[in-house]
């Protein structure tokens, strides 16, 4: 009787896990599907894990500027605009038709753009990328897709970039688990929460309304939790090492795991990463 009623327990905890875990795997998909999105975390704690989680989630074609695998094409962050359009133009009407340089129907996932598009350097930015926000907002106009970009602080990125983002995600750590990880987060509406990295409270068995109040005064935060398989995973992990240091390659402990990929550094990229202001 003992082991029935274990099992009956036991079944009950696996069924209500699963069902959790897809209800997060829906929740996190809904806020890439649904507009542009900013993930940000401390170092190592699993922002690019997230990206490959949702790359393979959606098996749909992207670009990024490093590679998450075969459904990823590399593409330089400098070619995002809208031709030689501005807010301006916009304005006075006067708006010059261009040509996209790149496929409808395919997100952009721009890793570690508090290096790419530093805040600090918001002035720079500014003058010599002037298009780059006005495609950012009208990605899914042009494009049919959105733009997605990680770094390690929530307000590291370009200002004029990060204020049109739909939300953002706070990668909170990563579980090791041999076969797979476990990451978790916490999903934000705007950017004041997520800068405060305030939490839910849970919620309790009693007294709702106070833990219904309170989640609303905070912008209604969302924890979760996903599983990605080691398999899986195939973005470079030591890209930004080819990029800065001459003739750095990965160790060979390292090409022994066959889901790294090398990812050559696109011109764009470099130029940016080398550009002293």
């Amino acid at each position: 009787m003992i082991g029935v009623l274990f099992l009956l327990i036991l079944g009950f905890f696996i069924i209500r896990t699963i069902i959790i875990g897809f209800a997060h795997r829906s929740a996190i998909l809904s806020e890439f599907r649904g507009g542009n999105v900013i993930v940000f975390g401390r170092k190592g704690k699993g922002k690019d894990l997230l990206f490959q989680y949702v790359i393979n989630a959606r098996k749909e074609k992207c670009y990024s500027n490093i590679t998450y695998g075969k459904r990823s094409e590399l593409f330089d962050l400098g070619n995002l605009d809208c031709g030689l359009n501005t807010y301006e133009n916009v304005l006075d009407g006067n708006i010059i038709p261009f040509k996209p340089p790149f496929a409808e129907n395919r997100d952009f996932y721009v890793s570690e753009a508090g290096i790419q598009l530093p805040c600090q350097y918001d002035h720079i930015l500014n003058k010599k990328y002037p298009s780059m926000p006005l495609i950012y907002a009208l990605s899914r106009h042009i494009y049919r897709a959105n733009v997605h970009c990680n770094m390690q602080g929530a307000t590291r990125m370009w200002k004029l970039l990060r204020e049109q983002a739909d939300s953002f995600i706070q990668v909170r750590g990563r579980i090791n688990l041999f076969l797979f990880f476990i990451i978790r987060g916490t999903i934000y509406l705007n950017e004041n929460d997520a800068k405060a990295e305030r939490r839910a409270i849970p919620k309790p068995f009693f007294r709702r309304k106070k833990y219904i109040e309170y989640n609303y005064s905070v912008g209604e935060p969302r924890d979760f939790w996903l599983i990605l398989p080691r398999r899986k995973i195939y973005y470079d992990t030591r890209y930004y090492k080819r990029v800065f240091v001459e003739g750095a390659d990965i160790p060979k402990e390292k090409l022994k795991r066959k889901r790294i990929r090398k990812s050559k550094p696109t011109n764009a990229n470099q130029s940016k990463l080398n550009t002293q202001p």
